[in-house]
Parts: structure tokens; C-alpha cells; sequence
């Protein structure tokens, strides 16, 4: 491969990792579109462990498949139910 191939290719990559990460999350089928490009292309680990530092993710985090703070809106209304549960245990007259 030529170094404009390479080039070429790295450039690709950028833009596939900026993709998948853009929503804080990696779904397995997104992890699983990354490890099959970089190995049809030979795009190293350190290589993308380069690209998820220039998207402020760490190597652990893309692991986890979560950026850490990263909260969806299953985990926002969940938390919003526990912060309802007193109350409603006291309404039903339910004592913890």
C-alpha cells in the first residue's frame, strides 16, 4: 500500500470513529464495523486508541462501550423513579 493509500485509509478511519462514537455509546455491532476495517486495512490498536484520544475517549471507555458520564434516556428516567420512591412509599404508607 502506497502512502496515500495509507493516508487514504487513516483518513476513513478518522471519520468511522468520529461516527461511532458521537452518541457516547458503542453498540457491539458499531465495535465489531471498527475491528473488521481495521483489520481489512491493518489499522493498528494504537492507532485507534490515538483516534479515541482526539474524540476525548479513553481506551477503557471504548471498551465499557460508554463515555463515562454518559447517561441515555433509560438511565435519566430510572434515576428520576428512584428519586420518586420515597415519596411514594410513604404515600402508600409503606415504611423502609
Amino acid at each position: 500500500m502506497s502512502p496515500d493509500e495509507r493516508a487514504h485509509k487513516l483518513t476513513e478511519f478518522r471519520i468511522l470513529i468520529k461516527a461511532v462514537v458521537a452518541d457516547g455509546k458503542i453498540h457491539p455491532s458499531e465495535r465489531r464495523m471498527v475491528r473488521e476495517f481495521m483489520a481489512a486495512e491493518g489499522v493498528t490498536v494504537p492507532e485507534l486508541v490515538e483516534q479515541l484520544g482526539a474524540n476525548g475517549w479513553s481506551k477503557a471507555e471504548w471498551e465499557h462501550g460508554r463515555k463515562e458520564g454518559y447517561h441515555d434516556a433509560a438511565d435519566a428516567e430510572l434515576a428520576m423513579k428512584m428519586k420518586e420512591m420515597p415519596a411514594l412509599l410513604r404515600a402508600a404508607n409503606i415504611k423502609t
